[in-house]
C-alpha cells in the first residue's frame, strides 16, 4: 500500500512526466506518433503488439516500444490497473501460405518461422516479462458468417475479450484496442505475408470500430519522403548523392529502456502455445512427411540451405552479427572458421551446394583451419558473403534489425574507413536493401504490370501478363498453361515486353498459353544484387522456386535468351528431378509441370557426336563430377583484381550501351530504344551489380546441352529416363545473324541432339525476341499449336504440386 501511495504522489508523478518527456523527445524523431498526457480515465486500454514475419524480434521493435511508452503514460493518468500489453501473432492460414519460401521450401520455412517465434517468446518473457500469444484462424471459409468471425480484427477483439474475462478485475466494458503493426512497405505488402495489408483490407470492407485504432510503424534506416515519388531518383548514385547526408536513425534499445520497469505495464496473455513446425505445416495444408524432401534445398549456407534452425532467432542472429563485427572485426576468413559461427550442412544432391564447397575447398577451408586463419588467406567468396548468406533468413523474418546492424558496423569502423569513405560489406548490404525497397515502391506506382516476390529474403521483380484477352476460349479439360521467359546477361524481364505484347495481340486461338511471366534474375534488373557467388546453379534454383512460389499453373513452357536460355534449359531438366533421384541445382524434386522449352540464342556448351566420340567416353557427367568434387581447382584472381576488372569493364560498357545493342540488333537497329539503353544503364548502377561480373572468374564447369536434354550422345547417366526431359518438345528460335558466335552452327548442333527438337532460323541478331518480337511471337505460336497435343499428354494430374493460394 505504501508503494502505491508513493506511486501516485505528486512528486513521483512530476518526476515521471519529466522522464517521459525526455524519452518522448527522442521517441518522436523516430516514430510517426507520440503518446500524449491526458485526463485521468478508468477505461480499459489494451496495446496489442501484432507480430508477423518481418518483425519477429524485441530489439529495435518500434511497435513494442510504442506500446510500453503508452502504458507508462497510463500510470501518469492514474489508469495503471486497466492498461495492458498483448503481444500477439495471428496465424491466418492464407497469410502463412503467402510467406515467401512456404511453397518451394515448406519444411525449412515452417521450422524457421516456428523457431523465430519460440526465441521471440523467450526474449519477451526473460527481458520484458511479457508472453507471446498465438491464435490461428482461417479466412478461406466460403460462408460469410464464418469469414466475418475469422477476420483479423474479430480474432484480435475476441482474443482480447477472452484474456480480459480471465482476470479477476474484469469490468465487462468494451476495451479500447490499439494495434501496433509493422508496415513492411508496398512491395512486401503486395505479397501479403504480413498482417498489415490484411488489416487494411478488412478496414476498407467493414465499418470502422471506434474502439479499435491501428498504429502502423516502420523501422526505416532513413526518413525519406517516399510518398512523393518525384523526389526519389531513378538510379543509385543520384539517390546516394541526394540522401547520403540524411542521418541514419538510431536503433531503439527496447530492453534497456524497459529493464526493471515491468511493473509499469501488465501483460495480457492467453493460454495458447507457439506452434511447432509440424503444426504450421498442417495449418497451411502440407503433409510434413511429404514436404521433408524439400529440406535443405536452398542456397548453400543460408537457413534454407544447411544452417541450423535454432540460429535464425532474434537472440542467436544478433549475437552472430555482434561476433562478426566486434570479435572478428568483419574479417571474413577469421569469422568463417570461428567456433562461434553457425556451420552449414551441405545437401549431397544439390549442385549449387557442391559448387560452393568446390570454391571453398580451393580456399583451404576444409584443410587446416588454424593455419588458414594465421595466414590470412581470403576466401574465394566475395567480401562479406558468408555473413550475408547467414543473414538472409534473419533479415527476412525480422529477427535482427537492419538499423541495429548498421549501427554496429558504424560504431566499429576503422579510422581509414571515414577517410576513404569505404563501406563495409554489411553496411553496403543494409543500404542496398533500403534502396531496392524505395525503388520497388516507386516502380509499383509507375508500372502496373510489375510485381515483386522474395527469394531467400531478397526482393525480386517480375512481370505478369494475361494472354487470353479474357474470353474463355480454352477447354476446361485442357491444363492451364503458362509461358516463363528468362532474360539474358545485363538485361531484365522488361526486355520480353515486345514478344509478350505481340502474343497478347494475337487471336487467343493462335497459341495455347494463358499467362506470361518475365522475372528478373537475382543480380539483374530491379532485383536485389547481393554479394553472392553467382552461378548458373543459383539462377536455376531461383527459377525453380519462382515456378513453385508464383506460377500457379498446371503446366508451363520455359523460354530464354543467351544466359537466360541456358538457365531455361537447366530449369527444364531440373524440374523433372524426382524424389528418388533429385540430383539438380537445388537438390529438390521438381514439379514435373514443364512440358516445353524454347531457346533463343542460348548460351552453354553443345557437343557433336564426333566431339563426344573423340573424347573420353568413360568420363562422368559434369553433374557427377561436380557432386563428387572432381572438378579442376577453382583459381580466381585476387578479389581486388576481380573488382578492379569489373569496375573498368562497367565503366567502359556504360557509355557504349547503344552502339553495342545496335551491333546485336543488325536487322532492326531502331528496336534499340532509349528506354532499353536507360534500363540497362540504370540496372548496372545498382549497388552490387559488379558482383555478377566478379563471379565470372570462378564459375564451375557448366553442364552441356547434351546432358541436360538427354541427347542421343553425351547425355551421361545422371538422370533416369522417367525423370529426364528426353520426351519434351524443344524449339530453337535462333537469330542466325548473331555477331557473338556462329549461330547457324549452334542451331544445327541443337537440332541434332535428339528427336523432338525443332530448329527455326530467324533473320536477327543475338536478341531476336526484342529485335523482331512479332516474328518470334509468330514462330512461338506456331510451335505451341503444333506441339499442343504432345505437351497436353505430358501433364500428369496425379503429381503433387505446391499448394495454391490466391492473393
Amino acid at each position: 500500500m505504501r508503494n502505491l501511495q508513493q506511486l501516485h504522489s505528486p512528486r513521483y508523478i512530476l518526476l515521471y512526466v519529466l522522464c517521459c518527456l525526455c524519452t518522448y523527445s527522442s521517441f518522436t524523431k523516430v516514430h510517426a506518433w507520440t503518446p500524449s498526457v491526458s485526463a485521468k480515465t478508468t477505461s480499459t486500454n489494451v496495446q496489442v503488439v501484432l507480430f508477423g514475419v518481418g518483425d519477429l524480434r524485441v530489439d529495435d521493435h518500434v511497435g513494442l516500444w510504442n506500446a510500453i511508452q503508452t502504458t507508462r503514460e497510463e500510470i501518469v493518468n492514474g489508469n495503471a490497473q486497466r492498461s495492458f500489453i498483448l503481444p500477439l501473432f495471428v496465424g491466418q492460414t492464407q497469410m502463412l501460405q503467402n510467406i515467401p519460401g512456404m511453397k518451394a521450401h515448406t519444411y525449412d520455412t515452417c521450422h524457421l518461422v516456428s523457431e523465430a517465434m519460440q526465441q521471440l517468446q523467450e526474449s519477451l518473457q526473460q527481458d520484458l516479462n511479457l508472453n507471446l500469444s498465438y491464435v490461428s484462424c482461417d479466412t478461406n471459409d466460403t460462408n460469410a458468417t464464418s469469414r466475418k468471425k475469422s477476420s483479423f480484427l474479430s480474432v484480435i477483439q475476441e482474443t482480447v475479450g477472452k484474456a480480459l474475462s480471465k482476470r479477476a478485475d474484469d469490468s465487462n466494458e468494451t476495451p479500447n484496442i490499439c494495434i501496433h503493426v509493422c508496415d513492411l512497405g508496398p512491395a512486401d505488402n503486395s505479397i501479403q505475408y504480413g498482417p498489415y495489408p490484411h488489416l487494411l483490407s478488412e478496414m476498407e470492407q467493414t465499418t470502422t470500430n471506434d474502439n479499435v485504432t491501428i498504429r502502423p510503424w516502420k523501422a526505416s534506416l532513413r526518413e525519406i519522403p517516399i510518398d512523393d515519388i518525384r523526389t526519389i531518383p531513378n538510379d543509385y548514385p543520384s539517390y546516394q548523392a541526394q540522401y547520403a547526408s540524411v542521418p541514419c536513425e538510431a536503433p531503439l534499445d527496447v530492453v534497456p529502456a524497459s529493464s526493471g520497469s515491468s511493473s509499469s505495464y501488465t501483460c495480457l496473455s492467453t493460454s495458447t502455445t507457439i506452434p511447432n513446425a509440424e503444426e504450421l505445416m498442417e495449418q497451411v495444408g502440407v503433409d510434413a512427411s511429404s514436404s521433408a524432401n524439400s529440406r535443405n534445398t536452398g542456397l548453400y549456407a543460408t537457413h534454407w540451405g544447411g544452417l541450423a534452425y535454432d540460429s535464425v532467432g532474434c537472440r542467436f542472429a544478433l549475437n552472430q552479427v555482434r561476433s562478426y563485427v566486434q570479435d572478428y572485426q568483419q574479417d571474413d576468413t577469421a569469422w568463417f572458421f570461428s567456433p562461434k559461427r553457425a556451420i552449414a550442412r551441405a545437401n549431397p544432391n544439390s549442385l549449387e551446394h557442391a559448387a560452393m564447397e568446390w570454391q571453398l575447398q580451393c580456399s583451404n577451408s576444409y584443410s587446416n583451419r588454424e593455419s588458414d586463419i594465421n595466414s590470412g588467406k581470403p576466401l574465394n567468396w566475395l567480401p562479406g558473403e558468408s555473413i550475408i548468406r547467414f543473414l538472409s533468413a534473419p533479415m527476412f523474418l525480422g529477427t535482427v534489425s537492419p538499423r541495429r546492424i548498421h549501427s554496429l558496423t558504424a560504431s566499429n569502423e576503422q579510422p581509414w574507413s571515414a577517410i576513404f569513405k569505404n563501406e563495409t560489406p554489411l553496411q553496403s548490404m543494409i543500404l542496398a536493401r533500403e534502396w531496392h525497397v524505395q525503388l520497388a515502391t516507386q516502380h509499383l506506382r509507375q508500372e502496373p504490370s510489375a510485381k515483386y516476390w522474395r527469394y531467400h529474403g531478397f526482393l525480386c521483380r517480375y512481370f505478369q501478363t494475361d494472354l487470353t484477352n479474357n474470353p474463355p476460349l480454352h477447354s476446361k479439360q485442357s491444363p492451364k498453361e503458362a509461358l516463363l521467359w528468362v532474360h539474358g546477361f545485363g538485361a531484365s524481364g522488361a526486355q520480353w515486353k515486345g514478344t509478350v505484347e505481340a502474343l497478347k495481340k494475337q487471336n487467343p486461338q493462335q497459341h495455347t498459353a494463358h499467362t506470361a511471366f518475365c522475372p528478373d534474375l537475382l543480380g539483374f534488373g530491379h532485383s536485389e544484387k547481393p554479394a553472392l557467388s553467382y552461378t548458373g546453379y543459383l539462377w536455376e534454383s531461383q527459377m525453380l522456386a519462382f515456378v513453385k512460389e508464383i506460377m500457379e499453373h498446371d503446366t508451363y513452357t520455359v523460354g530464354g535468351n543467351s544466359i537466360g536460355g541456358y538457365t531455361a534449359l537447366s530449369l527444364a531438366a531440373s524440374d523433372m528431378a524426382c524424389s528418388t533421384n533429385p540430383l539438380s541445382a537445388s537438390g529438390a524434386p521438381g514439379t514435373k509441370s514443364c512440358t516445353g522449352l524454347i531457346l533463343l540464342n542460348s548460351a552453354g556448351p553443345v557437343m557433336t557426336k564426333e566431339e563426344i566420340m573423340a573424347g573420353d567416353k568413360t568420363k562422368l557427367s559434369v553433374a557427377q563430377q561436380t557432386q563428387q568434387q572432381l572438378l579442376p581447382p577453382c583459381s580466381p584472381p585476387p578479389r581486388w583484381v576481380g573488382r578492379a576488372f569489373g569496375n573498368i569493364l562497367l565503366q567502359y560498357l556504360r557509355p557504349r550501351i547503344q552502339s553495342i545493342c545496335v551491333n546485336l540488333y543488325p536487322t532492326n537497329p531502331s528496336a534499340v530504344s532509349s528506354d532499353l539503353c536507360e534500363n540497362i544503364r540504370r540496372d548496372s548502377l545498382d549497388p552490387g551489380a559488379i558482383y555478377v561480373m566478379m563471379a565470372g572468374a570462378k564459375l564451375p564447369l557448366p553442364r552441356t546441352a547434351n546432358e541436360l536434354l538427354q541427347a542421343d550422345a553425351g547425355a551421361g547417366d545422371t538422370q533416369s529416363p522417367e525423370s529426364s526431359f528426353a520426351n519434351r518438345p524443344v524449339l530453337i528460335a535462333q537469330g542466325v545473324l548473331d555477331p557473338l558466335n556462329d549461330a547457324q552452327d549452334r542451331m544445327e548442333r541443337f537440332a541434332a541432339l535428339r528427336a523432338g527438337v525443332t530448329a527455326v532460323p530467324i533473320q536477327a541478331g543475338h536478341c531476336p525476341h526484342d529485335e523482331v518480337p512479332e516474328i518470334v511471337a509468330d514462330e512461338v505460336s506456331k510451335w505451341l499449336r503444333a506441339t499442343q497435343a504432345t505437351r497436353a499428354a505430358l501433364f500428369d494430374a496425379s503429381v503433387t504440386r505446391p499448394l495454391k493460394t490466391s492473393l
